[in-house]
């Protein structure tokens, strides 16, 4: 399934700044990312925050979508992880 991405607590944008210094507002976190913790571009993302277009462009042809889907799911879980140990340790 899919990663619903709208519904979500932003671990990866959070860390958007190891990915893209361009989205980096200075501290890591993605600039476009409300206090909300929503992307404010969402409809009109960049590329790299797009996982059905890198999917389609990459992956589609080497992996099913279900094997990229829970990759990408285990990535957010791990991201999740470090961000509630970090904050456990403050």
């Amino acid at each position: 399934m899919p990663i619903d991405c709208k519904n979500c607590n932003a671990p990866c944008c959070r860390h958007a700044g190891l990915v893209s210094k361009e989205l980096d507002r200075g501290d890591g976190t993605c600039k476009y990312l409300s206090w909300e913790g929503k992307c404010v571009i969402y409809s009109c993302r960049p590329f790299v925050c797009n996982t059905d277009r890198i999917y389609d462009k990459y992956f589609k042809d080497r992996i099913p979508r279900e094997q990229f889907d829970r990759m990408n799911a285990d990535a957010c879980d791990f991201l999740r992880r470090e961000a509630n140990e970090n904050n456990s340790l403050q």
